[in-house]
């Protein structure tokens, strides 16, 4: 039997000036500092051409 397609969820419409935007946050184990610091880098890289964006990047304890 198949299954009915979902439906799309309602968006409700933006606020006069509002803009769209999209959070990721990404917490993972790493053995150093130096390879949290690579990790950085390549997420810089991937988001060097979109403007306007802004992150905060921290090592902490896990």
């Amino acid at each position: 039997m198949l299954m009915p397609e979902p439906e799309e969820p309602k968006q409700a419409p933006l606020k006069p000036g509002a803009k769209k935007g999209v959070s990721i946050q990404i917490m993972f184990p790493c053995e150093s500092d130096d390879y949290a610091i690579k990790v950085k880098a390549a997420i810089d890289n991937v988001v060097k051409d979109i403007p306007e964006k802004r992150y905060t990047f921290s090592i902490s304890e896990v």
